[in-house]
């Protein structure tokens, strides 16, 4: 292996407390990427590496993303900014979270490659559950359970009620991926890592999705406990510009404005509302419009007044990025709230809204949640979907 040779440091001007004093640089021959010596920069320059600057750009991404990102650094993770430069050179920057760049395909490609390698499902329908929704994956036979910190590139959740793990089995029959956990913007991950699961799905063939939150109630003819079918949402982090979609397209995910008019499918909407009185359900089952903030805080009296002034039903901290990745990626999606606790709008009282009381109401209509879920699910195997019918 010829051995390339670091040809120059270029300090990260107002950053270099970001990284450790020393940090490794990578070798290459031309075609593989391998950890190098240690080198004392945070920016440095891989020079006379034969073959185009695009292919070095993709090789050193996925490298240096993968040890990147499972090393917790001083100042927290690192991602990777790559730049190609002109005569066959690659200029290396590192960065922190916050403004991280999402991961190219190849990496999404890797984590949906892992997982298929290792199970002999291949699910169509995928699952993400909610605060104290997850007992719903324990349901699946013949699982394969895959905590999320084994999987490549993949986050970890830290929300209590989020055990944090892909469960792939079958419910009823029907081979489904379940997330057990998610994350959200207030962890501290960008809106594209939120929903950077939603992708690995659609890689490993998935085409319809079913989403499901704890939100709190802003609807006054709601009541703890039920559950909203969501039939709309509004996007509070997109009218602030913020978006999973945000930045370079990639077209083998979908277009680069997507419609987000009919995010969930009408059909799948009205056929639930027709059959969940077989279920016993139909004084519980509600629809409504969800709106998602970027919490950890919850609302203020006057924010909520707002929101219920402009339509919404009620309110939550997740969801939207994964339904909005969902749609981009081609995918049918349901999703439904339960209603955990209803919205303080009132001035003169001395109740506050608590985690604790989302767990004990996830806890408590956890057998109408699952009998709901595998209705869903049902419907989704049997109606004879294809992706792209819409």
């Amino acid at each position: 292996m010829v051995t390339q040779q670091l040809a120059r440091r270029v300090p990260l001007i107002g950053h270099e407390s970001v990284l450790p004093e020393t940090s490794n640089y990578l070798m290459s021959d031309g075609q593989h990427m391998t950890t190098g010596q240690t080198c004392p920069s945070n920016f440095v320059w891989l020079t006379g590496v034969n073959g185009p600057p695009s292919s070095l750009l993709q090789s050193v991404t996925r490298a240096h993303y993968r040890r990147m990102e499972r090393k917790q650094l001083q100042n927290g993770r690192a991602g990777l900014r790559a730049l190609a430069s002109g005569g066959g050179s690659m200029c290396l920057e590192q960065t922190v979270s916050g403004d991280e760049t999402p991961y190219p395909y190849e990496m999404i490609e890797e984590s949906a490659e892992f997982l298929l390698s290792r199970t002999k499902l291949r699910p169509k329908i995928g699952v993400i559950c909610g605060s104290g929704l997850g007992p719903l994956a324990e349901q699946l036979e013949d699982r394969d359970i895959f905590p999320y910190e084994t999987i490549p590139n993949f986050p970890v959740s830290t929300v209590a009620g989020h055990a944090g793990r892909m469960v792939i089995g079958t419910l009823d029959g029907v081979p489904v991926m379940c997330m057990q956990g998610r994350f959200h913007s207030y962890e501290g991950y960008p809106l594209w890592k939120c929903a950077m699961p939603v992708r690995v799905m659609k890689l490993m063939g998935v085409d319809q999705l079913l989403v499901t939150n704890a939100a709190g109630g802003i609807n006054r003819e709601f009541n703890i406990g039920d559950i909203m079918i969501i039939k709309d949402h509004i996007n509070m982090q997109g009218f602030a510009g913020d978006s999973p979609l945000r930045g370079r397209n990639d077209e083998r995910y979908g277009p680069r404005f997507p419609a987000m008019n009919n995010a969930y499918d009408k059909t799948l909407r009205q056929k639930t509302l027709e059959l969940v009185k077989d279920l016993g359900l139909q004084d519980v089952v509600r629809e409504g419009v969800y709106v998602m903030l970027g919490g950890p805080t919850y609302e203020t009296v006057a924010e909520l007044n707002l929101l219920r002034v402009v339509g919404v039903d009620a309110v939550g901290m997740s969801t939207v990025p994964e339904v909005v990745v969902a749609r981009h990626c081609g995918m049918r999606v349901f999703a439904f709230s339960l209603i955990t606790n209803m919205c303080i709008v009132e001035y003169d009282t001395e109740a506050k809204a608590s985690h604790t009381e989302v767990i004990e109401t996830a806890t408590m209509r956890q057998k109408d949640l699952q009998k709901l879920a595998r209705l869903i699910i049902k419907i989704m195997s049997e109606d004879g979907y294809v992706a792209g019918d819409e």
